[in-house]
């Protein structure tokens, strides 16, 4: 009999565990998935960033200025909490443009000692036929450019003096 009941407590635990969201208490967001690995398409590295709140975010790591040119370039969607992880050689105001850029973007800035400098909200993306000279920028101080979906930044709770950690 006790086998029995100890069985059905755990069959309850779980569906109970479902019932109100397990993603909440194993991610900290409720519904949304795991991040997906950005690697599938781009073969670049990926680091695993982690807010105040212990949520994680997917970066794909971009280091080498052709790399960092080309960005989130012509993609079509961002999964909820994966971005890209720009990594300068110096802390300096960076500028960021959003040439070719297909979605809108938070753009958050990081100083050397990877707390938040500045945040970008909802950049929106330009029209491919967009001159040059109109196409959206964005300056911000620091060694680091974390680049997330429009909107991700506010749903992760960032804000300006919040430290990030990440193996850099």
């Amino acid at each position: 009999m006790q086998r029995r009941t100890i069985i059905t407590l755990t069959v309850l635990i779980i569906a109970a565990g479902s019932i109100w969201g397990w993603d909440h208490y194993r991610y900290g967001l409720p519904g949304i998935p795991p991040p997906a690995d950005p690697r599938a398409q781009t073969g670049l590295p990926i680091i695993a960033v982690t807010c105040p709140n212990h949520v994680r975010i997917a970066a794909e790591v971009v280091t080498t200025p052709r790399q960092q040119q080309k960005g989130l370039m012509y993609r079509e969607t961002i999964a909820p909490r994966t971005g890209m992880m720009f990594i300068y050689e110096e802390e300096k105001y960076q500028q960021i443009w959003m040439k070719n850029v297909r979605v809108p973007l938070d753009i958050v800035f990081l100083n050397a000692d990877k707390v938040i400098t500045h945040i970008e909200k909802h950049l929106s993306a330009p029209a491919p036929d967009t001159p040059d000279e109109s196409i959206p920028k964005t300056t911000g101080y620091g060694r680091y450019v974390l680049e997330l979906g429009a909107g991700e930044a506010d749903r992760l709770g960032l804000a300006k003096g919040m430290r990030l950690a990440f193996e850099r």
